[in-house]
């Protein structure tokens, strides 16, 4: 007799509760995680939920609202002296938690918070052109992720739909999770010469090459002044003289496959590539411009942080027939745009069809390029010295940095030489050393100081270990109320006003706090991650969006809420603190979150990080226990622990209700 998965999952399920103390499993309810939001995580997100569990059927596929399903290659920790209690995890073979499953979306970051707050049936993917659910028709998410921190507007957005008497998913939960350097992110090969008897790649010769994890990832050296310029408009070409002088004096051409003397009159136009949708990468981008390129440039183009690069919404670009539910079209609001100074060129990126084209020749019903709208049936695609092109989506930026097709080359006033020289912003986890990732990036100036760092996993947490969590005072994150650290109390993110924006001490209690102080305009703009004294000077946070309140029927135990069980296990498995599987095997530590050579975990293996220590142990004692006295009292928590052993499960699933929050109703709720 062929057993079925969910008869496998309710029977080893059920195993749980009927076991003695001795032979227990740790085990949870059969649960299936829903999220979305923030492209730039969703790889590693849809790897790490694969790796706790995954369906009978394999591993689940990513997400994207392009109707697309991608395969996402398992994960592997293989620490190079494995021990009982830190042993390898292979996870295509093998399962954390078999009951467990999670499937993402990438939506971008504006999307996902769109879906968190309003906790309806998806508003954003309506099944349009661009706005689908490849999984089906989901009623509402446990999860979503961003880069950009929720808003005072998201907030009460979510206390009025997320948290009402309907609904009633509880008090609303942001914390970081993700560690996210943005990489600089270009392509090795800068054009292709013809001029002999077979086509040539052309590559950057970049003298002192570097590494991330012990692979050369790039190493083409940008220091703030040079990352400054060329993403404003200054610096325009890969001869510039600036970019030689960082090269230790050496010119970027190709010593074997080009000539200095073409490279002298033309070099390699640089091309800029960003993001057509709301993004979270975009917001750690533009925060990071706005904190350290004034002294650089003429204009600093980029005057705050936002989802959107600067843009003049008098001009005629509208970016919506790539993009439905982006920003970038005529009189769209300004508050929309890290700045009102234009730094779109008005070409875009079709990742289907794989063209670059102007927007005015992207069909809005396809979304894809379409030849019958352009003159003669042929794309426009040579791009405006110092703008951008953009793509949707994090793949789609990094697809157009890559591609090579002749299309995308910009002929050179020499025959036979085409050109490319793309460099654009994205995710740290769309370039090497990630399997299948093929784009190099710049080593980039630390801090104020002489040494360039790579996007690297261990780099940004440096970065981000500059700051405390909220109501900390010691880097283990323990609770204190002693922190001395204050924010606006109408807007955290603002300056404190003495009128308008008063201040209040920081607090655990509010979710904006979580994020306001990582980037609080309040404190010297160098203690910040906007940026950051020391690590890789471009590194942001991804947030997790979730709920205090969580149901899902456990068919074995009326009114159990699976879904908690499973957002606590998402979160402090990757976190390292549940370090059992389901038959109470051992989970290393690392397995996730390693960034040492020895134990290099999932993560960092895609140059993706997770908070600092202290920020683990803060958000742990905080949302996914009842912590210690005084943090315990905040009444904060999702469950009031989580299991670690099988005693631990034991006591978590013959009393399911006693856990939750008692704020939460058992019958509503994520």
């Amino acid at each position: 007799m062929k057993i079925s998965r969910i008869q496998l999952l309710v029977a080893c399920a059920a195993s749980s509760f009927v076991a003695s103390a001795a032979h227990a499993q740790v085990a949870i309810p059969p649960v299936e995680l829903r999220g979305a939001g923030a492209t730039t995580v969703g790889d590693v997100a849809v790897r790490t939920l694969n790796c706790i569990g995954n369906p009978g059927a394999g591993l689940n596929p990513y997400g994207t609202n392009s109707n697309q399903l991608l395969t996402i290659a398992p994960g592997l920790y293989a620490p190079t002296a494995p021990t009982v209690s830190n042993p390898v995890h292979d996870c295509a073979a093998e399962e954390i938690q078999p009951a467990f499953e999670g499937k993402y979306i990438g939506t971008g970051s504006g999307a996902g918070r769109q879906i968190w707050r309003t906790f309806a049936t998806n508003p954003p993917l309506t099944g349009a052109a661009g706005n689908v659910n490849p999984f089906g028709t989901w009623t509402n998410t446990q999860f979503a992720f961003s880069e950009a921190p929720v808003s005072v507007s998201d907030l009460s957005a979510y206390n009025a739909t997320a948290n009402n008497a309907t609904n009633k998913a509880g008090p609303a939960i942001q914390v970081p999770f993700y560690v996210i350097p943005i990489a600089f992110a270009y392509n090795p090969v800068y054009g292709q010469n013809s001029t002999g008897a077979a086509t040539v790649d052309m590559k950057f010769n970049v003298k002192v090459p570097a590494s991330i994890n012990g692979v050369v990832s790039g190493g083409l050296r940008l220091n703030r002044s040079a990352y400054c310029k060329i993403f404003n408009g200054e610096i325009t070409n890969w001869n510039d003289a600036a970019l030689k002088t960082l090269n230790s004096n050496q010119s970027l051409h190709d010593t074997v496959n080009d000539t200095l003397a073409r490279w002298t009159a033309e070099g390699a136009p640089i091309r800029l590539i960003g993001r057509a949708d709301r993004s979270g990468g975009s917001d750690v981008f533009t925060r990071a411009m706005a904190a350290q390129c004034d002294t650089f440039v003429a204009t600093n183009k980029f005057d705050r942080a936002a989802e959107l690069l600067p843009f003049d919404n008098t001009s005629a670009i509208d970016i919506r027939r790539l993009r439905p539910d982006t920003r970038y079209f005529p009189a769209s609001a300004t508050t929309n745009f890290s700045g009102t100074v234009q730094s779109l060129g008005g070409l875009v990126y079709d990742r289907v069809t794989d063209n670059i084209c102007l927007w005015s020749e992207v069909n809005a019903t396809t979304a894809r390029c379409d030849a019958t709208l352009a003159p003669g049936g042929v794309f426009t695609n040579a791009p405006t010295a110092g703008l951008f092109t953009v793509a949707d989506g994090s793949s789609g930026v990094a697809e157009a940095i890559e591609t090579t097709v002749n299309n995308t080359l910009i002929n050179s006033t020499t025959a036979g030489i085409k050109l490319n020289g793309k460099l654009g912003y994205v995710g740290a986890d769309f370039v090497k050393p990630v399997a299948g990732r093929n784009l190099f990036a710049a080593a980039v100036q630390s801090g104020t100081s002489a040494s360039y760092v790579m996007p690297s996993a261990l780099n940004a947490a440096a970065a981000f270990g500059t700051v405390l969590p909220p109501e900390s005072t010691a880097a283990s994150g323990a609770y204190s109320t002693l922190d001395p650290r204050t924010l606006g109390s109408v807007d955290p993110y603002l300056i404190i006003d003495p009128v308008t924006n008063p201040a209040t001490p920081v607090s655990r209690a509010n979710p904006l706090h979580w994020a306001a102080v990582l980037y609080n305009p309040n404190v010297p703009i160098t203690s910040t991650l906007a940026s950051p004294a020391k690590g890789y000077p471009v590194t942001g946070a991804a947030f997790m969006l979730t709920y205090t309140c969580f149901k899902g029927a456990n068919p074995l135990v009326p009114g159990n809420n699976a879904n908690r069980f499973g957002i606590v296990q998402f979160m402090a498995t990757t976190f390292g603190k549940i370090t059992k599987n389901s038959i109470n095997g051992a989970v290393g530590a690392n397995t996730f979150k390693g960034t040492g050579a020895t134990s290099l975990g999932i993560l960092s293996q895609s140059n993706t990080a997770v908070p600092s220590a202290g920020w683990q142990n803060a958000i742990t004692d905080t949302f996914l226990k009842k912590g210690p006295t005084a943090v315990g009292a905040l009444n904060l928590w999702i469950q009031d622990t989580y299991p670690t052993t099988a005693t631990d499960v034991d006591n978590i699933d013959q009393a399911a209700d006693s856990n939750n929050n008692p704020v939460c109703d058992p019958a509503l709720g994520a």
